[in-house]
């Protein structure tokens, strides 16, 4: 299970008004976790951060504010927001990070499991670039990268090597122009709606966008 939050720059532009959007969040945190206190969450801040704790630990009848009362569970620092969650029962799959220097990282999720209830780790992901989209991925698949400039790449994140450090800076991924190029959203092929994905499909990275 993913994106209980998608609130990643790039994607803000679908989504509905904040309200709308808090109480979906709430429904699908309900549906999904609530019942099944062995399920852990893991929630990455715009700080490199990542705070994990098990539905179980949410106290009864916070849920319907769970969008107010997370920064003082989680203990956030001032203006640090949380800007994707993952809610797993084994810590299978990858985290997928995409930077704006078109770079991109592939880590383990069970590189984020503790044997203790610590509950945030820092250096959940690079910061030697500002993050621009974060992903999970239950196994390799086919993405769409849309660059600023609404350019496409298409790739299999199985060329994205996986690696055993959280804040690795990544592989190039996007082959940036002078001047530079940032990728604006990064989703999965399937899901992206671009019925002619596989025509801007890379075998190789770095790779250059196409405009469609």
């Amino acid at each position: 299970m993913e994106d209980l939050f998608e609130n990643i720059p790039a994607r803000k532009q679908f989504l509905k008004r904040p309200q709308s959007e808090a109480t979906d969040c709430r429904k699908t945190f309900i549906e999904k976790a609530l019942g099944f206190p062995e399920i852990e969450l893991l929630f990455f801040s715009d700080k490199c951060n990542v705070y994990k704790m098990k539905t179980s630990d949410m106290p009864d009848g916070k849920v319907t504010t769970m969008g107010e009362y997370l920064p003082s569970l989680l203990e956030l620092e001032g203006d640090e927001k949380i800007i994707y969650t993952v809610v797993t029962k084994d810590f299978g799959g990858n985290m997928l990070f995409t930077f704006e220097n078109g770079k991109m990282a592939k880590v383990a999720l069970s590189g984020y499991q503790t044997k203790t209830n610590r509950k945030r780790r820092i250096n959940a992901y690079s910061d030697k670039s500002p993050i621009c989209g974060i992903m999970y991925l239950e196994e390799d698949t086919d993405i769409v990268m849309i660059t600023e400039n609404n350019r496409l790449l298409s790739f299999n994140t199985e060329l994205v090597p996986l690696k055993t450090t959280k804040n690795t800076q990544g592989v190039q991924a996007l082959r940036q122009p002078k001047g530079g190029l940032k990728p604006a959203a990064v989703v999965k092929a399937a899901e992206s709606g671009i019925e002619d994905a596989s025509k801007y499909i890379a075998r190789t990275l770095p790779a250059r966008p196409s405009f469609r």
